[in-house]
């Protein structure tokens, strides 16, 4: 059943409701006013990788009533604060499972006959703490250039354009962009790779990474003639979580290159280190 709490007049216990409610009362559930066939849910607050994230109040979609009884859930998702039904089985009086990185907000019993959903059908399942530590959300990945990347013009960075990555792990690379933007805040190790077949010798090669538009590493290196060669640069980075990486590459040969293609020659590296 859901609980309302309501201030008594007396000043002392009035502030201290006041101050306990911060903790008390979010994603508290209750019945719509008036009564229908869904749920609300009030304001609640959740830490995110020391990011606060605050939700205004919610309301299910409309519980379709059963053939006979049974109990849906609504959960809380922990990254986003944002609610979701869970539909139980036609018949059972057993709750449907909790879903993966969802919070238990209510259960909701519902027969074939209820008019609407009142407070005596409503279960709340709040929890102020989970008892298992959320596991570290893992993203790593290795992007490359399937071919090579004509048109490096002397003397100006250009972006590097990774159109494949094998290794995705969190789904932080977008090749469609072509930067590093991972969901997940932390630091990161970054390495970048890129290389070129020369044809003459002292010419500069530069590679370097830009965070959200602006250079925060570069690396240059003047190699000799005939070869293929390669400049690189790595550095640790921290990302909040809406921060994006691109890859940039430069040379000075006087006349305009192509940055190799292949999963050897020119490619990048992350992964999540903290």
């Amino acid at each position: 059943m859901t609980q309302t709490f309501t201030l008594v007049g007396d000043t002392w216990q009035n502030a201290n409701w006041q101050v306990a409610q911060r903790m008390a009362a979010p994603f508290a559930p209750h019945p719509q006013s008036p009564a229908n066939m869904t749920v609300t849910v009030d304001p609640g607050a959740l830490l995110k990788s020391g990011v606060l994230v605050e939700t205004g109040t919610q309301s299910t979609p409309t519980l379709v009533r059963p053939a006979s009884v049974r109990v849906d859930r609504i959960v809380i998702d922990r990254g986003t604060g944002l609610i979701s039904v869970v539909s139980g089985t036609d018949g059972s009086m057993a709750p449907p499972a909790i879903p993966t990185n969802s919070f238990p907000c209510a259960r909701v019993f519902l027969t074939s006959t209820m008019p609407a959903i009142t407070a005596d059908a409503i279960f709340d399942e709040r929890v102020l703490a989970d008892a298992a530590a959320t596991a570290a959300t893992p993203v790593a990945c290795r992007a490359g250039r399937t071919t090579d990347q004509t048109g490096i013009v002397n003397g100006s960075l250009q972006k590097v354009l990774f159109n494949d990555a094998p290794i995705n792990v969190g789904g932080g690379f977008d090749t469609t962009n072509s930067w590093f933007k991972p969901m997940v805040a932390g630091y990161y190790n970054l390495f970048l790779q890129c290389s070129f077949t020369l044809s003459a010798g002292n010419v500069q090669l530069n590679a370097a990474i830009y965070k959200n538009g602006s250079v925060v590493s570069r690396a240059e290196y003047g190699p000799g003639a005939n070869s293929m060669q390669a400049v690189a640069v790595s550095d640790l980075i921290y990302l909040n979580g809406t921060d994006y990486l691109e890859f940039y590459t430069a040379q000075a040969s006087g006349g305009t290159l192509s940055l190799m293609g292949g999963s050897t020659y020119t490619y990048m590296t992350a992964a999540k280190v903290a």
